[in-house]
Formats: structure tokens, C-alpha cells, sequence
């Protein structure tokens, strides 16, 4: 039997035994919130109800309307805790189930991972994980690496591909960041330093990331009326690692007064903006 044919009939099968029992999902080699082993190829799949506190924690970090719904479910089920126990289960089928039990879309870039030379069109790697109590996310992490394989969300599905392919999905979020970057200069003056924030995410963040070091990734930092903020485009981990940077930064300045900063004098304009050049015949 096909590759392609075979997860035709496993999603047969799936659906219909969702209909007759009323229950979840259980294909030979994976079950869900009741650990059992199957024959050679036993697994389980445990999805506690915990829910980590991703939303409170950037709560005062992203600005508001920047998620979708799904975007909103998918950031859920990843601070979710979870214990996996997988042995030689298909992609496939991993993928199916984390729809299924977090009530997301979850799709596997098969064109990505064919293009790289990873596996066929027909073809899918074959998990094996044992973790407890993990997150959904460090879970999906642990899970694709050895298989050169990453995980990120685009067009608000979760998407299994090649880190190359990852690196060019970019999403962009505004983070306020007004309480980081205000300073009092030399003269008692309030000025806000972009540069030490910017700096210090592109040093600590994913380094080789940015645009600076040949990446993908770019970030700015600029004040729009009353506002101070941060403009990033970047993978979606990536973000995710910058909303935490800036969370814990935020936590760790608390409410005290602005810093006292030196601020270097604006350099002199040089009064060439551009050399205008005519041709005459």
C-alpha cells in the first residue's frame, strides 16, 4: 500500500471511529490523556489541561489586534504542558493529532521538505519522543530536530517544514516598548534609546537571524505620536523569543524611574544629501 494511500485510510479510519465511539482519535500507535502500548509500535499522547501563562505574560507587550482567533488557540496549545511518549509513529499522524486535540490546524510543507532533499513527496519521517511535562512547543522542538525538521506558524496554521523554508515565513508585530528605551540625559532631559534595546535583541535573540548577519529578520525601533516601539519581522519562534526578552525585561525594570543615560550629540547633517548629475548631448 502507498504512502499517500495509507494516510488516506488512516484518516478514514480516524473519522469514522470519531463517529461510532464519540470520542478522541486513537490510531494504532498513539493514544490520547491514556498512555497504553500497542504492539511494537506503542505510544501515547498526554494532553493535560494545563495552560501556561503566555497571554498574561505579554499581555503588556503586544499591542492589542495583532492575533487572529486561530493565531490566539495555536499560542495557547503551545504553552500548553504535555507529555509525549511516540515510537516510530508517522509525521503524518503526529500532525493530525495535534489538530485533533488542540483544536488547531496543524500541515506538514511536504514540497518544502522534498525540496531540501529531507524525504519524498510520498514520504514522512517517522517520530520517536519520550518527555513529560514539557511544553507543546519545547515538545514540537525536541520532537523535529533530529529529523533537521522546525516548526513555525504561517497564514494561522502550524507548519512542519525545513528551517530554511522557516526562515523566509516572516510576521511582523509591534511591541510597546516605551517603558525600556525612556532615559534622562546628562542634562535632566527625557530621551528614549532605541539603539541599547535594539542591540541587545539581536545579540541575545537568535543571533544569526538578522538581516545584519545574513538572516531574514529585521527590527526597528521608532516613536509614532505618544507611543515608543519596537517593529519586528521575524520567523514566528523568533517572536515568541522576543516577547518573552521584553516581558522578563519589563518585569525586571518595574515601575522605578527612567535610568540616567548619556546621550551622544545627533551628528552634524553633511549637507550632501545626493550629487545631482545632468548629461547634455
Amino acid at each position: 500500500m502507498s504512502s499517500d494511500l495509507s494516510r488516506r485510510v488512516w484518516t478514514i479510519a480516524i473519522v469514522l471511529s470519531s463517529v461510532i465511539v464519540g470520542g478522541c482519535c486513537e490510531p494504532s500507535g498513539m493514544s490520547l490523556n491514556s498512555p497504553r502500548t500497542t504492539g511494537a509500535t506503542g505510544s501515547s499522547w498526554e494532553a493535560p489541561n494545563t495552560t501556561a501563562s503566555f497571554d498574561v505574560r505579554f499581555a503588556d507587550v503586544f499591542l492589542p489586534q495583532q492575533q487572529s482567533g486561530a493565531e490566539a488557540a495555536i499560542e495557547t496549545a503551545l504553552d500548553k504542558t504535555v507529555s509525549l511518549q511516540l515510537f516510530d509513529v508517522s509525521l503524518g499522524i503526529v500532525a493530525a493529532e495535534l489538530s485533533d486535540v488542540h483544536g488547531i490546524n496543524a500541515l506538514i510543507d511536504h514540497a518544502a521538505l522534498s525540496e531540501f532533499g529531507l524525504y519524498g513527496i510520498d514520504e514522512e519521517p517517522r517520530i520517536t519522543i519520550d518527555v513529560s511535562d514539557v511544553s507543546l512547543a519545547s515538545a514540537l522542538t525536541l520532537m523535529l530536530k533530529p529529523q533537521e525538521l522546525v516548526w513555525t506558524v504561517d497564514c494561522e496554521v502550524l507548519i512542519i517544514t525545513h528551517e530554511e523554508a522557516a526562515a523566509e515565513l516572516l510576521t511582523t508585530r509591534v511591541y510597546d516598548v516605551t517603558s525600556l528605551v525612556m532615559c534622562i540625559d546628562q542634562d535632566g532631559q527625557t530621551w528614549y534609546d532605541f539603539d541599547t534595546l535594539v542591540d541587545m535583541v539581536n545579540m541575545v535573540v537568535a543571533p544569526a537571524s538578522w538581516y545584519e548577519m545574513g538572516g531574514e529578520g529585521c527590527i526597528w525601533g521608532a516613536t509614532f505620536g505618544g507611543g515608543n516601539v519596537l517593529v519586528v519581522s521575524q520567523a514566528y519562534p523568533i517572536q515568541r523569543e522576543v516577547a518573552a526578552l521584553l516581558a522578563k525585561l519589563k518585569t525586571a525594570a518595574g515601575d522605578g524611574p527612567p535610568p540616567v543615560r548619556r546621550r551622544e550629540p545627533e551628528p552634524e547633517p553633511s549637507g550632501v544629501a545626493f550629487k545631482r548629475v545632468s548629461y547634455s548631448r
